[in-house]
């Protein structure tokens, strides 16, 4: 049934077949099978038997063949299922990430099996949490499968075969609406022939299966405190927002000042303004001309577009030129417009300036000094792109800009303000937080996030090396984060 392959053989099978993806909140896998089912007499649709490797194949390794995403691993069929339901452990997802071309959920009539479903997952965030760690047992299962010889790994398949195929009665309930009755008939046909394979793959435990299970083990544990780190981090975020009245009301007891330039602030809230810049004014009194509040974000599809994705808001009144700016990214994307980001961010200010005004979607005559409405920017307006990937000019990048403004004969001032503060430079300010758990916290939390979590925090790539920030632009702030 498996055929024996060289050790060196294994490796580059499980490298072929897994991809590990870092997103911003969480470690993730995702499988691309690039093997094909083996040459059978049979057709696809007149199967005798059953073999692992051919349901494998047809559960989770649909891009061979063509088929939809939600045939195409375990990572991505839990991704579906995010994007039906409240289930993600993801923070910062909006209303407006269900508008995204990838997106692809259909408003269909809902059946009651989903919606009971649905409303139990939602109202239990135990059961999210353990739905989560289900899938990263799929996900990490994997990892034995071709790397190590295949006598160990016929546990690795199976197991991660009955994870796929649990996720797929909830597709079927949640997703394609079907009966509860079609669901659980699947359920019983194909989980009992994989709990069969399952059962006999346990006896080879003690004579080698116990590594994948270890493996597996080491990388759930690994993925699940990043994620619970991350998440604490991001619950004191939202817990100690710094309003915008408070840091203009201390403008003049502080002396605080603009200086030209543009000042990139990178958040993981999509609201509200982060302890980590009321720490920063607070002991350094100034900031730029323009400040743009940089949210980079994961959402639940594969790829998004290049024009869909960015959303740019303002945060306050017009008059304090500043902004917030969300770069969602999928999660098969990789960020490949660094070269370029920052003439992307200013091109997008510069369109969403244009455009205020012109649709109820943009007004931004609210009282609300925090945020106003996020309105996505395409590529209408573009910089140009030199061998030093740097904009020269004041005058060259408003001729870029004449041939694109169709209803204006000339730039808003405030655009003109956003590109002279373009060519006084833009600076990264980043924070470098220490999460610390709190003395009340108990023995598991301490351990989680003062041990663990510290220790791949420390041999973690820093955000300046993900975001490719140049050096010479960036400014840190350290803060202690007490979780």
């Amino acid at each position: 049934m498996f055929h024996s392959r060289t050790s060196l053989e294994s490796i580059e099978y499980g490298l072929q077949n897994q991809c590990l993806i870092a997103n911003g909140y969480g470690l993730s896998l995702t499988i691309t099978c690039t093997e094909s089912v083996p040459n059978s007499s049979k057709t696809t649709n007149g199967y005798d038997l059953i073999s692992p490797e051919i349901e494998q194949g047809i559960m989770y390794c649909g891009f061979k063949f063509g088929l939809p995403e939600s045939w195409s691993g375990t990572f991505a069929l839990y991704s579906l299922l995010c994007r039906h339901a409240k289930l993600s452990m993801l923070p910062n997802q909006q209303e407006t990430d269900e508008k995204l071309s990838a997106y692809g959920v259909e408003k269909t009539a809902e059946t009651w099996q989903s919606f009971e479903l649905k409303s139990f997952f939602e109202k239990h965030k135990k059961f999210r949490k353990g739905l989560l760690i289900f899938v990263l047992l799929g996900t990490c299962m994997t990892i034995g499968d071709g790397v190590f010889t295949p006598a160990i790994s016929g546990l690795a398949v199976t197991t991660v075969m009955f994870v796929t195929t649990c996720l797929m009665t909830m597709v079927m309930i949640i997703v394609w609406k079907k009966q509860i009755l079609t669901a659980a008939l699947f359920l019983v046909l194909f989980g009992s022939i994989e709990l069969f394979y399952l059962s006999a793959a346990l006896f080879k435990v003690p004579e080698g299966g116990w590594i994948p299970l270890l493996l597996s083990l080491t990388f759930m544990s690994v993925m699940f405190i990043w994620n619970y780190g991350k998440l604490k981090k991001h619950e004191f975020d939202l817990e100690n927002k710094v309003s915008m009245n408070r840091i203009l009301s201390l403008g003049p007891s502080l002396g605080m000042v603009r200086v030209p330039g543009i000042g990139l602030v990178y958040t993981n809230l999509i609201t509200g303004i982060p302890a980590i810049f009321g720490h920063f004014v607070t002991n350094l009194p100034a900031f730029h001309q323009v400040l743009v509040f940089v949210c980079v974000k994961s959402v639940q599809v594969p790829y998004v577009r290049a024009e869909e994705r960015m959303l740019v808001g303002r945060v306050g009144p017009r008059e304090y030129h500043m902004f917030r700016c969300i770069v969602r990214y999928g999660y098969k994307d990789v960020p490949h417009e660094n070269y370029n980001f920052e003439n992307r961010v200013v091109a997008a200010l510069v369109e969403y300036v244009e455009m205020e005004g012109k649709d109820t979607d943009t007004d931004t005559d609210s009282d609300n000094l925090d945020d106003n409405v996020h309105v996505p920017v395409g590529p209408a307006f573009k910089l140009p792109d030199h061998e030093e990937r740097m904009v020269q000019s004041l005058k060259e990048i408003e001729e870029s800009f004449a041939g694109c403004l169709e209803a204006h004969s000339s730039l808003k001032d405030e655009s003109v303000q956003i590109l002279k503060a373009r060519e006084s430079g833009i600076a990264y300010i980043l924070g470098h937080s220490y999460a610390k758990a709190k003395k009340s916290s108990s023995i598991f939390a301490k351990f989680a996030i003062d041990v663990v979590y510290s220790f791949l925090s420390r041999n973690c790539r820093g955000t300046d090396v993900v975001l490719n920030v140049p050096h010479t632009s960036l400014l840190e702030v350290g803060m202690i984060y007490y979780v």
